[in-house]
């Protein structure tokens, strides 16, 4: 029996591993997606330098917003003389009226369609004069991925846990089984049954704590030594540890005739 436990104990942390993994390469990829979003600024274009105060002002009240960087006219002239060397055109330049700059960087985690929505209806009614220049297409391009992406991995996660229950039964009931024989034998003999009990139990905690425990350490390790970038939620190490306890407990109800 204690190879059989040794057996299970091993395919229960390549489950729990391989799980987790999962968990980490989802975090990667959706990552991904947010910080390359975060870095396309929302860009304004504001006629009237008196507006860029007032403007600045209400993005500033908005959580998604990550910083707002703003360019008056006589800035964006400087910059332009310093570029290209145009030196000898400043005097023409300052007879050109170029448009005020705000660029607003954005957490795209928060930034979600409700929140683009209530901006542009913002901007239409209170600055109708101020154009909004912002890659729509790439925005709704990946909130499609994201969304793809949320949809497969909850997907995924279903078949883990089935997968892990069924697996896990499986061999718990297959181990158990082989020793049925013996325990029909110590029956017959006078044995007192409880004693299988208790044993179901000690084993079904060794089953449960033992291989969470060693790959709830080894990822928090490579966590905190930077091994892997990203953090394992609790509540995912939660639901983990609650499938294994659905395992022994199933196993418990099917082997209850003979427990």
């Amino acid at each position: 029996m204690k190879t059989g436990i040794i057996i299970q104990i091993i395919i229960a942390i390549f489950i729990l591993s391989a799980w987790n993994l999962l968990h980490l390469v989802y975090q990667q990829q959706h990552n991904y997606y947010y910080r390359e979003l975060s870095s396309v600024p929302i860009i304004y274009f504001i006629p009237q330098r008196s507006t860029v105060d007032s403007l600045a002002e209400k993005l500033r009240k908005y959580p998604y917003l990550r910083r707002l960087e703003t360019e008056v006219d006589s800035l964006i002239n400087a910059r332009l003389i310093e570029a290209y060397n145009l030196e000898y055109a400043r005097d023409i330049l300052k007879d050109f009226s170029l448009p005020n700059v705000i660029k607003m960087y954005v957490d795209a985690g928060k930034f979600l369609a409700p929140e683009k929505s209530e901006l542009e209806e913002m901007l239409a009614e209170d600055y109708p004069e101020i154009i909004m220049n912002y890659n729509d297409e790439n925005w709704y391009s990946t909130q499609n991925k994201i969304e793809f992406l949320n949809k497969i991995y909850h997907a995924v996660n279903i078949l883990a846990i089935v997968l892990c229950l069924l697996i896990l039964i499986l061999l718990r009931i297959h181990f158990e089984s082989r020793r049925n024989e013996f325990w029909r034998i110590y029956k017959l003999s006078g044995g007192e049954m409880g004693l299988r009990r208790k044993q179901f139990i000690t084993t079904s905690l060794i089953l449960i704590i033992l291989p969470f425990l060693i790959v709830f350490a080894l990822f928090q390790t490579a966590y905190y030594l930077h091994y892997v970038r990203y953090f394992v939620d609790l509540r995912i190490w939660g639901i983990e540890f609650i499938v294994l306890i659905f395992t022994a407990l199933i196993s418990a109800v099917i082997q209850e005739n003979k427990i």
